[in-house]
């Protein structure tokens, strides 16, 4: 019986030595366990931690990205907009160079225009002033011519009537007349010379009005219609010559001189 007790004894420690041996086994394996948890949770833990961190830094480097993209695009629409207001103001300068230019080049016209309608009517005015004194010229030679021609158609007729008055001293007064005439002639055919050629007064052989053929001491009644028909064809003559003159010939041209 002690020996099954010693046994029995044996046995129970032994088994009391391999339940602690179980019990610290096991507690040895909860630690491994729990450390292993452990290493596991930070790992995990880390592995959270990263892909935050990373998530993050995409989500910074985005922001940044668009920050950048709308800098760029807020630089090109301020590029843009610069240009369009230099191209603008281009724009409106040169348009206003071509106003101004097209002002200037109507001005300019306006005043070439002017400067030109007041030389064409100094140019009117000077013709007028030239025509009108030429004409008064031509007027007062005409006056002249008329008038002696008229007293000498007075003196002819006075001495014809003297004539017939006195027929004793018919020849005597139609001898003085003659001379008289022949001096008035001469007097004729200078007046003659100071007359326009064109007029063809004092023209002499030449088949102009000849002051000593019309008004000769002997001359007849009929000689006298004679010279105031001549006196009236000189007279046409010279309205003719007058209408093909230039527009404005001097006056030294129209009276020969």
């Amino acid at each position: 019986r002690r020996a099954a007790a010693r046994e029995e004894e044996a046995r129970r420690v032994q088994e009391e030595e391999l339940e602690q041996q179980r019990v610290k086994q096991a507690e040895i394996d909860r630690g491994r366990e729990r450390r292993e948890k452990e290493e596991a949770d930070a790992k995990a833990q880390r592995e959270k931690i990263l892909r935050e961190q990373d998530r993050l830094r995409k989500a910074k480097e985005e922001e940044l990205r668009l920050r950048q993209a709308e800098r760029e695009a807020k630089r090109e629409a301020d590029r843009a907009e610069k240009e369009r207001i230099e191209e603008e103001e281009k724009r409106r300068i040169a348009e206003a160079q071509v106003r101004e230019a097209e002002e200037k080049r109507r001005l300019e016209a306006e005043e070439a225009a002017r400067r030109r309608r007041e030389e064409i009517e100094e140019q009117k005015r000077l013709a007028a002033e030239k025509a009108q004194k030429e004409e008064e010229i031509v007027r007062s030679s005409l006056g002249d011519f008329y008038e002696k021609a008229r007293e000498r158609r007075r003196q002819l007729q006075e001495q014809q009537l003297a004539s017939r008055d006195q027929p004793g001293g018919a020849h005597e007064t139609a001898s003085a007349g003659g001379s008289d005439g022949s001096r008035s002639g001469s007097d004729g055919s200078e007046n003659g010379s100071d007359t326009p050629e064109s007029l063809d007064i004092g023209g002499g052989s030449e088949g102009g009005f000849d002051e000593d053929d019309f008004f000769d001491g002997d001359a007849s009644n009929s000689e006298l219609s004679d010279t105031q028909d001549a006196t009236e064809a000189s007279t046409s003559q010279m309205s003719q010559s007058m209408q093909s003159m230039p527009a404005s010939p001097s006056a030294e041209d129209l009276l020969g001189f």
